[in-house]
């Protein structure tokens, strides 16, 4: 990637209106953005699940819903 484009994708033909169509690109062009934004997708979906920081919410909502589901159980069940 140039530095002067960042994260942005150069393209044969830029989009003229920003319609849910977008008629500016051609079919190889749009293929191309798609395959990009699902890999970004999958990227950022895979890190934030192996990042270290985000352990301990995930933890402690599994915790919650397990303690969750206990007590509902003991409500539930006569000894």
């Amino acid at each position: 990637m140039d530095e002067g484009l960042g994260d942005c994708r150069q393209i044969q033909n830029p989009v003229r209106t920003l319609d849910v169509m977008m008629p500016g690109l051609s079919a190889e062009d749009q293929t191309a953005i798609e395959k990009d934004y699902w890999g970004a997708y999958r990227q950022a979906k895979r890190a934030i699940l192996t990042d270290p920081k985000s352990w301990p919410p995930m933890i402690g909502l599994y915790g919650f819903l397990a303690g969750l589901g206990i007590w509902i159980f003991y409500r539930l069940a006569r000894f």
